[in-house]
């Protein structure tokens, strides 16, 4: 069985979108409660963007290997694991499903839809 994460924003003002920075989620892992190097469930979305170094994230059991300019895309409830090192620097963007739909209410433009967090696709481009 994984570890299942919650979203749990730290910052007060949230709307269900938080960004941290890679070197803030090294500094966390020591207070998280898992190793996010490791496989765990999460129950948000979550986009990874890769600004320096190279790597492979594991999602639902296969790896994709990323390099400098790289967006990764994990849907709600898929298995992931991060991998993070100090080499690696990006952002990471966690956001609820609430705040997918409060997006989707707001937009008035049909040609923009979120497919690329529909796990039919391949979760990660490059830049």
């Amino acid at each position: 069985m994984y570890p299942d994460i919650k979203f749990k924003c730290l910052t007060l003002d949230s709307e269900g979108i938080e960004i941290i920075e890679l070197d803030e989620l090294y500094r966390r892992r020591s207070t998280m409660g898992h190793n996010p190097n490791k496989p765990h469930r999460v129950h948000f979305y979550l986009m990874l963007y890769i600004e320096q170094g190279e790597g492979a994230q594991f999602i639902d059991f296969k790896h994709y290997p990323f390099t400098k300019g790289s967006f990764i895309f994990i849907n709600k409830n898929q298995i992931q694991a991060f991998s993070l090192n100090n080499k690696i620097q990006g952002k990471v963007i966690l956001f609820t499903q609430t705040c997918i739909e409060q997006i989707q209410i707001n937009m008035n433009v049909s040609i923009f839809s979120l497919n690329h967090l529909n796990i039919s696709y391949y979760p990660h481009f490059y830049t």
